[in-house]
């Protein structure tokens, strides 16, 4: 079925949205972009160098394969043997197109638990060093369950984001009542959160969410949405879309 006059509000920095705007429209839905953040590179960081003496590298996000793929090219160019690990699908793309070849990632589990369960990063005899590469901030799960195991762990913070001040209320003055919130991230859901109570708009509380991940679905309750998301365990532009076409025909 067709997505006639359903209204999607998309939370994610306007590049990540395009495809899957696109792909929505395809299907007549209404598309609302209203990007909780931007995302840039964290040029203090990247200008620092990395050490090269690392012999696993892990990318927890595209944009950490994006921001970061440069600069681990650079440290790694007269070494061998350096494990590369990505948290999902679409980070190992990301590091593919930018020259990184050899991606390892989880099987199902797209997240810090399921890096944590690869063979790979098993409890080691001989301490080794890895680097996380990541935006700025973010969960300490992974670094305490490689510390944990012998690891040495340094990070990499390659990128920032940066939120984006207003424009929820302004987006939705001129747009249609959003059916179904699409939000990827804890810091996107925090910020929507945030604009929500700046700007009265309560009855957001009651809209449908879509999130990615279980972890995300739980954050969601938290914040004060009143009905269950719908989770997606892997964000990929045809993936999201298939899964709103499959709720909203059940919905009708």
């Amino acid at each position: 079925m067709s997505l006639s006059s359903l209204s999607v509000l998309l939370t994610r920095p306007e590049s990540e949205s395009k495809a899957l705007s696109h792909l929505l429209q395809k299907e007549s839905a209404i598309v609302v972009n209203v990007p909780m953040f931007e995302i840039e590179a964290n040029v203090s960081q990247l200008g620092c160098g990395l050490t090269p003496h690392f012999q696993i590298a892990i990318f927890v996000s595209k944009n950490a394969a994006r921001f970061g793929a440069r600069a681990f090219l650079e440290a790694s160019k007269n070494s061998v043997n350096i494990s590369v690990l990505g948290i999902g699908p679409a980070t190992k793309k990301t590091l593919k197109n930018m020259g990184v070849s050899g991606c390892i990632i989880p099987r199902t589990s797209y997240n810090s638990e399921g890096l944590l369960e690869l063979l790979e990063l098993q409890r080691t005899c001989i301490p080794k060093t890895v680097v996380i590469f990541r935006g700025n901030g973010g969960r300490e799960l992974l670094r305490r369950g490689l510390e944990s195991r012998g690891y040495i762990v340094e990070y990499l913070s390659c990128y920032v984001r940066r939120e984006i001040k207003g424009d929820l209320l302004q987006k939705l003055d001129s747009s249609p009542a959003p059916d179904l919130l699409v939000i990827a991230s804890k810091q996107a859901l925090d910020i929507l959160v945030s604009k929500i109570m700046t700007d009265d708009l309560i009855w957001l509380f009651d809209v449908q969410t879509l999130v990615l991940g279980s972890r995300l679905a739980a954050e969601i309750a938290l914040s004060g949405f009143s009905l269950m998301p719908i989770v997606v365990k892997e964000f990929s532009d045809a993936h999201v879309v298939s899964t709103i076409k499959e709720w909203a025909a059940k919905s009708v």
